[in-house]
């Protein structure tokens, strides 16, 4: 069965558990324990496969945190970039401030 390949579906799921136990556990999984874990509850895949997975759940992770920090920094980027359009020049000092 190691040939055998995995739907996207599987492997999503494999890959959202390791999200889990990585980053939403009070201790997170460590790799080595990973490793252990996929032996024992898929034994299906090689070392680098789930080390694979391992490291996509860490590009999945990443790119939630951008997307989180990028939604709360454009409105405020927005909010400068209409201050310093200000006819005022206290508004638009305020906003150099800001920066």
């Amino acid at each position: 069965m190691a040939g055998d390949k995995l739907s996207k579906a599987e492997t999503d799921a494999r890959v959202d558990k390791c999200l889990e136990l990585r980053y939403n556990l009070e201790r997170p999984m460590l790799h080595r324990e990973w490793l252990k874990f996929c032996k024992k509850e898929y034994g299906d895949k090689s070392e680098q496969q789930y080390t694979a997975y391992w490291m996509t759940a860490r590009e999945r992770y990443d790119e939630g945190w951008r997307q989180k920090l990028n939604a709360m920094l454009s409105p405020a980027m927005e909010s400068l970039v209409e201050l310093m359009y200000s006819e005022d020049p206290k508004v638009r000092q305020r906003a150099v401030d800001q920066v």
